[in-house]
């Protein structure tokens, strides 16, 4: 009975190619043939291939009557074909007349999309590589196989171009979004599936085990249909433990899903979680029995669906009718976002990102999805995070790194200088080392040697060797003052030695920390006028940035509130001590 249907799918089709005059009857023959005596390739990709190959044959009558078959193409009439489809090829514009479209696109011209000139060149490249094979009846005559002193591969290769234009673009949910349809699947109650059908289709078990599927195993619509009864799978080994070592309770046992044979490959399984699992198998108790089997269309063999209802399948536009508007109407969001209509393969691109995002291998995010070749496929899923590559470009930014740095935890107990940053190598490749504790906020980086807290390869190299002493990385951003102030300039305005000499290095908080004994100490009464003096140009600097409507969010106007507040405390602390 299914090949009889198969047969009656395939006469039809080719029978409505036969009534297509703007075709020659030797290439529809050809076409017909290639329809219906190529194996092992999908029923629908397969119509659309003959699709296009139709399109090839309307372009032929036109510019080339004299050709009317594949061993008549030369590589000539190939490149102009392709250059005809990068070109020149309007949407609609060698269709048949009956195409409900043609009157729309001929009234409003466009330009095929890379993936539609991708579509047509791969037909005829799927055709040529065929028919090289493969012995083909076109009009009762057996065919031999094509032989060519050309290259068809090549001849009607997609131009890179066109290939960089066709890039991925990922269609997954946002995050808010998303984290409401499953929380609106996992808690769907009886009283509001009523509410959005007073009769359903369905009972709720139907539909909570479908929508759960749907929010947590990143499967097609098409596998979620042919699930099979009993096609969860709880598994628990006394060898499973947990991440501190210790053994893994049967209560946590792991729970799978049986995925069914895809355009890709056979069944596989898929881990899912245990509530998921738990719902499946509430369904299937109260699934009505005895229903009849019914042959599936992959692997032809009868097979008592899980979603099988009074004989029917659950239906193709179950999912993105019925099962994701109530989900979308219980969870408060709208079913039309910025990307388009929230459809059931959108669950999969959302849950590759998010898998991606919580550091799952791209490796594994292909398996779950079911994907033969990954490194291929994932772009078309997983949305770029620029969040995560500026963070990546934060830490490998010259300017705002992470130092390396000696804690000396003995130090530290007592109350003594405790951090030592490392600078640049002295030219003899021995350490040096900074011992500021402001050393983050200082503008002073590059110029240490003239500063007091600058500390030589001979004291680093001991501090280095104490009894305590750690290892540690420290973020030390570029300094906001310095980058505020940079902007500001003009090409005649300072340099940045005009900048550092108005800014002085972060005072010492006391004469523990000046190791640099070629450099005098900032003492309370040397540095009275400096403070000052500086504390004039920091309010002259704030008034600036107020002035060009900086709020408390502006990095370097908190910089400059802070180093002011912290100059205002030792002013003070020196009227007290005088």
């Amino acid at each position: 009975m299914l090949l009889d249907s198969a047969r009656k799918t395939t006469t039809s089709v080719a029978a409505r190619w036969q009534n297509d005059v703007s075709i020659t009857p030797l290439w529809r023959a050809w076409v017909s043939a290639f329809y219906e005596q190529t194996p092992y390739l999908h029923e629908r990709s397969h119509r659309q291939t003959c699709h296009f190959l139709l399109l090839a044959g309307r372009w032929l009558a036109t510019y080339h009557p004299e050709v009317s078959e594949p061993t008549e193409w030369t590589e000539v009439i190939a490149a102009e074909y392709v250059a005809y489809t990068c070109n020149e090829a309007k949407r609609g514009d060698l269709s048949p007349a009956s195409y409900n479209k043609r009157a729309h696109f001929l009234n409003t011209p466009q330009k095929l999309s890379p993936g539609g000139i991708d579509n047509r060149l791969g037909a005829l490249r799927s055709l040529f590589a065929q028919v090289q094979r493969r012995i083909y009846t076109v009009n009762d005559t057996p065919s031999p196989r094509l032989q060519l002193t050309w290259l068809p591969q090549e001849a009607f290769k997609t131009p890179d171009d066109v290939l960089a234009a066709r890039r991925p673009n990922p269609k997954d949910i946002h995050e808010d979004s998303w984290f409401k349809l499953i929380w609106a699947a996992c808690t769907l109650t009886k009283d509001i599936l009523s509410t959005h059908s007073r009769n359903p289709q369905y009972p709720l078990a139907y539909y909570r085990a479908a929508c759960l599927i749907w929010v947590t195993a990143a499967r097609r619509a098409d596998e979620i249909r042919r699930l099979s009864v009993g096609c969860v799978r709880r598994e628990w080994a006394p060898e499973m433990r947990d991440e501190a070592g210790n053994q893994v309770e049967p209560a946590e046992e792991l729970c799978y899903l049986r995925v069914p044979t895809n355009k890709m490959r056979g069944e596989f399984y898929v881990p899912i979680p245990s509530y998921v699992a738990d719902a499946i198998e509430v369904w299937e108790s109260v699934r009505p029995p005895n229903q009849e089997m019914v042959h599936d269309r992959k692997t032809h063999k009868p097979t008592k669906y899980l979603f099988q209802y009074r004989n029917d399948l659950m239906g193709e536009r179950f999912l993105n009718g019925s099962a994701i508007p109530l989900l979308c109407k219980s969870a408060g969001v709208s079913q039309t976002d910025v990307v388009g209509r929230i459809t059931s393969h959108r669950a999969r691109a959302t849950t590759a990102t998010w898998m991606h995002k919580m550091g799952m291998a791209p490796s594994d995010i292909g398996r779950l999805l079911g994907h033969t070749d990954p490194l291929r496929s994932l772009p078309w899923y997983l949305r770029e995070d620029k969040h995560h590559l500026g963070r990546a470009y934060r830490k490998a930014n010259p300017l705002e790194r992470f130092v390396a740095a000696i804690l000396d935890t003995d130090a530290h107990a007592k109350q003594d200088p405790c951090i030592f940053y490392y600078l640049a190598d002295g030219p003899e490749g021995r350490p040096r080392m900074c011992g500021n504790p402001h050393f983050s906020r200082c503008i002073h980086q590059m110029h240490c040697v003239e500063c007091e807290a600058f500390i030589n390869h001979e004291q680093a190299e001991a501090i280095e060797k104490r009894e305590g002493a750690l290892l540690i990385s420290v973020p030390v951003p570029l300094p906001p003052v310095m980058v505020s102030e940079l902007n500001e300039q003009d090409e005649a305005g300072s340099s940045t030695t005009t900048i550092r000499e108005s800014h002085l290095p972060p005072a010492l908080p006391s004469p523990d920390f000046h190791f640099n004994k070629k450099v005098p100490f900032r003492s309370a009464t040397t540095t009275t006028p400096n403070l000052l003096a500086r504390l004039a140009s920091l309010e002259i600097q704030i008034a600036k940035k107020r002035r060009g409507k900086a709020d408390q969010r502006s990095a370097a106007l908190r910089a400059l509130l802070q180093e002011q507040a912290e100059l205002q405390a030792q002013v003070e602390r020196q009227k007290l001590e005088s």
